[in-house]
């Protein structure tokens, strides 16, 4: 009998996001140019506003557009930022099993030297807006889909601090792809308090500025929590094969 790959869902708010970002990569919106209203937006894309600010401030956080109260969002003038927010790495939307044993290993070798990075570089402040982003992953402990999403704001705000916009984009959509296998995981009893302890060990060597420690404790979490999805979703057959270790994964 033919054996067919799970369905996925993938959000409304990241598909438009994805088309608004491919818009901009590909010229279609220029450096300086408003974007077309919140209405005029949902009216083109067959979609509710909600859904259309969801895009834009994904967006804004990656630095490709700009908004303020009350005006129309327009593309970020800072060239660098946006050509380096505006690439995309093209992930299948009806993956294979070893197109998802790829992105796992490739986010995987991107995190753990983000996280070598962060402790480097950690200032005070970047230590505060980690432990805000940690305390908020704790505050949605006890709601999976919120921890969730706490939980990759979390990451994002680790490969923040290598200060590279390629890496930031680049992690965003490891994260967003992946979380599409990762939603029914969180339901697991104990696995998101397993999950922020290992957030706490992460955070807590990157502000001791231990480099190999968080790259080791970044490698541990993610081995840890994309063999447990893997397996949720059937994904794997077999053994994982072994992933490159923070060792060798130096780039």
């Amino acid at each position: 009998m033919t054996s067919f790959a799970p369905l996925v869902r993938v959000k409304l708010a990241d598909q438009i996001f994805n088309q608004l970002r491919d818009a901009i990569r590909d010229g279609h919106y220029r450096q300086g140019e408003q974007l077309p209203s919140e209405r005029e937006l949902a009216s083109m894309f067959g979609a509710s506003r909600v859904a259309i600010r969801e895009a834009l401030v994904t967006l804004q956080t990656q630095g490709l557009i700009e908004r303020s109260h009350g005006r129309t969002a327009r593309v970020s003038p800072e060239g660098q930022r946006s050509w380096a927010g505006a690439l995309t790495v093209r992930l299948p939307e009806n993956p294979s099993e070893s197109d998802v044993r790829d992105v796992k290993q490739a986010r995987i070798f991107l995190e753990i030297e983000m996280a070598r990075v962060a402790a480097r570089t950690c200032s005070p402040s970047d230590a505060e807006m980690l432990k805000a982003a940690l305390e908020a992953n704790r505050r949605a402990i006890s709601d999976p889909q919120s921890f969730l999403q706490t939980d990759m704001a979390l990451h994002e705000a680790i490969a923040s601090l290598s200060g590279n916009d390629l890496f930031v984009g680049m992690g965003h959509d490891f994260l967003s792809w992946l979380a599409r296998f990762q939603t029914e995981a969180v339901h697991v009893e104990g696995s998101v308090m397993l999950s922020h302890r290992e957030h706490t060990q992460i955070v807590d060597l990157i502000i001791g500025h231990d480099q190999d420690g968080a790259a080791r404790a970044m490698f541990d979490h993610l081995s840890r929590t994309h063999l447990a999805y893997g397996r949720l979703h059937s994904l794997q057959r077999g053994s994982e094969e072994p992933l490159a270790g923070p060792s060798r994964a130096r780039m």
